[in-house]
């Protein structure tokens, strides 16, 4: 019996080794996943500039880059610029935080999730926009991101995390398309400059404590201000087709017509 359980545990052990493997191309690392023929990038030398490729081939077999991994990129100080192909799916935990220097970089259509951390502390990031195939923002996923001033979420999105923009001081407004569901604790918390919030679904996403977190004197922008009535820390909570600056209240409406 103790035999025929170490052969097992043996064959389990040879299996999984297979089935990962690691290797290292271009400067950057891999684990390689056999069963798909998929391979995740865990980490890489300290470039400045760096395009991802989009498939890899070790030995004879063509592997294709779907994920960077927890801490892949983690305090990369010289990193400026990043190209993350059209493959990947998931960007880990942590995989960016403190690369402070990095101020260019395109989360490509069909990345579904951002993970806890991932871009924490990219104090150099000015612009970010979420695409329509991402469905949650991890915790703390762009805490101080010092230098952010224009954040676009895509219709999409449904989860956002604790946290998950604390400290971006540059903001002044952010528009949550109607996808969104539920918001973590104070996701917004210390954006210091932050002076309006719209937020476009008709049925108010749960929110942990109905808190944002938000400095005092903050506007809150929605389709229906009864419904968001219990949301508080707000200066004002106003209706969405009064918002003008950027043409929001046309936009809602068009949006009610079609419906």
């Amino acid at each position: 019996m103790k035999k025929s359980l170490l052969f097992f545990a043996a064959m389990c052990c040879m299996m999984m080794a297979y089935a990962n493997e690691k290797t290292s191309i271009d400067g950057i690392d891999y684990i390689l996943d056999n069963t798909d023929n998929t391979a995740t990038v865990t980490k890489c030398d300290n470039f400045q500039f760096l395009a991802i490729p989009s498939e890899i081939t070790y030995g004879e077999t063509t592997y294709t880059v779907t994920s960077i991994g927890d801490y892949a990129f983690s305090g990369c100080k010289p990193l400026e610029s990043v190209d993350i192909p059209g493959t990947v799916k998931s960007i880990g935990e942590q995989a960016f935080q403190g690369c402070s220097s990095l101020e260019s970089l395109r989360i490509p259509e069909g990345v579904e999730s951002i993970g806890n951390s991932a871009f924490q502390g990219c104090s150099g990031l000015i612009s970010i926009r979420i695409p329509e195939s991402v469905r949650s923002i991890g915790e703390f996923a762009f805490k101080l991101c010092s230098g952010l001033t224009s954040v676009s979420i895509s219709e999409g999105v449904e989860t956002i995390g604790n946290y998950a923009f604390q400290g971006c001081s540059s903001l002044t407004i952010i528009t949550v398309p109607s996808t969104v569901k539920s918001f973590g604790y104070q996701p917004f918390m210390s954006c210091t400059n932050l002076t309006s919030v719209i937020v476009l679904a008709p049925t108010p996403p749960a929110l942990a404590g109905n808190y944002f977190g938000v400095t005092r004197g903050v506007l809150l922008h929605v389709p229906d201000v009864q419904a968001y009535a219990d949301w508080g820390g707000f200066a004002v909570i106003r209706d969405v087709a009064d918002y003008k600056p950027d043409a929001l209240g046309d936009i809602y409406k068009a949006m009610q017509g079609e419906r």
